[in-house]
């Protein structure tokens, strides 16, 4: 099994109109597949985005995880009644029951987290941008970084 791997990634191969952990990205331009112990590459996210761990009454994202550990998909809970999620046919389902967010995930280990704080956002419009993505030198960045508390 391989610990990392970057790479072009075939669209028509990966169903980036599926986004329930958050990991297409840029109009599924940038994929991350997550094939790390642990689920590393997801839980960095999860932080990054203010989310921490919590039990089922206050969870507002539940994480499938197989028998390796790894998520299998997520759902967003919104009250205890009224779940979304994203199973690749192109439409999220929104606003159903918990059996019908989890699909057939219902049976499988959970991980439970709330958000604890905004979406991390930054104003700029340093250095260029395509497909979505804005990329700029490491200088620069490293300074955003600063200014914003981000490091």
């Amino acid at each position: 099994m391989r610990d990392e791997w970057l790479g072009k990634v075939d669209p028509s191969s990966v169903g980036t109109d599926c986004n329930c952990h958050g990991l297409s990205l840029a109009g599924g331009n940038i994929i991350i597949e997550d094939i790390s112990e642990n689920a590393d590459a997801i839980t960095a996210i999860l932080n990054d985005d203010g989310y921490i761990v919590s039990d089922y009454s206050n969870a507002s994202l539940i994480v499938v995880i197989d028998d390796d550990n790894r998520p299998v998909h997520s759902v967003l809970k919104y009250s205890v009644s009224n779940f979304s999620a994203d199973h690749g046919e192109g439409l999220p389902t929104l606003n159903v029951n918990y059996e019908t967010a989890m699909a057939g995930s219902i049976i499988m280990n959970n991980l439970y987290f709330r958000r604890k704080s905004k979406d991390k956002k930054i104003n700029t419009k340093s250095g260029q941008t395509s497909k979505g993505v804005r990329t700029m030198n490491n200088k620069k960045l490293k300074k955003i970084m600063e200014d914003t508390g981000l490091e």
